[in-house]
């Protein structure tokens, strides 16, 4: 099979993990960063992305380098024809003029929220006037863009060589495509069994919930309705980190997250991730909201608290520098008034003052 092919051999410990994202496949897995290397590579074999080389030497596979890596370009050229892309048109026609362009670059676990949001931002939406205030709402069904995208990119041909998915947007219809023809044929998607050619992929993606469960996709893009979005949970942190900045600022520093899942499990490890400042965390606050697109709420906070980010570069722990986001200088209250303006849909009414801290409108 395509995924068990050799990327990149005979490459050190180091090399490897320059290479990939390591740590968001145990984010995204769900799973505890280990505090050792061996640890690491032991977890990283054992879900077929790397395979052991003569002399202590690594290679690592296909399907972890098309998942993870920090750069397709960085395998041979063919991986990075794999890539993703994105083009809007503003017009019916490809003759039409090219308004947005995105040529994905990283592995397609590393990049697919990104696109996701990218393209969330330039969809057409239509205006829904509920009973307190004005929404606005995609034309096209999230959960039904996230699966078909992912489809592509599970079930494309990978041994066609010089092509890779692509999504274009025109002013009236999406149009997404990949390599190679489909194993069922289209007017039997709904009651046929499944089938893909790339079934470690298919198997990881979903583990990490970029996709549905085998059987159930085709079934939701169908059904989907516009306003069908995801549910999730909003949490706060508080470090308990020994930094004499945080130390000082223990009571205003907070991280605000989102997860679909149990903030136990995100938050598993925390010592040992630097998205956590490498040490334990204390829960002060949890949200659980319905009808909530997690990737659009972590862009909210973002936007509304962008000017009170922490900027703090500590190193991991291979001595690597990181700058941690999504951690803020904002009081908790202020924290959970803007929860409540999301449910309220007052939240686009307002923006933080950092000097006085509070949201002002």
């Amino acid at each position: 099979a395509w995924e068990t092919g050799l990327a990149a051999q005979f490459l050190t410990g180091d090399e490897v993990l320059a290479r990939l994202v390591y740590a968001a496949y145990f984010d995204l897995s769900g799973q505890p960063l280990p505090d050792n290397r061996q640890g690491i590579f032991d977890k990283l074999k054992a879900d077929h992305l790397v395979q052991a080389d003569v002399g202590g030497h690594w290679s690592i596979t296909n399907l972890g380098a098309i998942l993870f890596a920090k750069r397709l370009a960085d395998f041979s050229p063919s991986m990075a024809r794999k890539a993703i892309r994105f083009v809007a048109y503003d017009g019916l026609n490809r003759s039409d003029t090219v308004t947005h362009r995105q040529d994905g670059q990283k592995g397609y676990a590393i990049g697919f929220t990104g696109l996701i949001d990218f393209m969330d931002g330039l969809m057409p939406r239509n205006e829904f006037i509920g009973k307190a205030f004005r929404e606005e709402r995609p034309l096209y069904p999230a959960i039904a863009i996230r699966e078909l995208v992912a489809n592509a990119l599970i079930h494309q041909d990978m041994t066609v060589t010089g092509a890779g998915p692509l999504v274009e947007m025109f002013s009236d219809r999406l149009e997404i495509t990949n390599p190679g023809q489909p194993l069922v044929k289209p007017e039997r998607f709904l009651d046929f069994p499944p089938r893909s050619r790339n079934e470690a992929q298919a198997s990881l993606m979903r583990r990490m919930r970029l996709c549905e469960e085998q059987d159930t996709g085709i079934d939701k893009v169908i059904v989907a309705e516009p306003d069908d979005i995801e549910s999730g949970t909003i949490y706060v942190l508080r470090s308990l980190s020994s930094h004499p900045f945080v130390t000082e600022q223990r009571e205003l520093i907070h991280k605000i997250g989102v997860t679909g899942g149990s903030v136990e499990t995100r938050i598993a490890g925390a010592e040992k991730d630097a998205t956590y400042l490498l040490v334990g965390v204390e829960v002060v606050a949890v949200y659980k909201l319905h009808n909530l697109n997690r990737t659009r709420m972590v862009n909210i906070f973002h936007r509304l608290f962008g000017a009170a980010q922490l900027d703090l570069t500590i190193e991991d722990r291979f001595g690597n520098p990181v700058k941690p986001r999504e951690w803020f200088l904002v009081p908790l209250q202020v924290i959970d008034e803007a929860v409540q303006r999301i449910r309220d849909g007052s939240i686009t009414d307002v923006v933080y003052d950092p000097n006085a801290a509070w949201l002002v409108g």
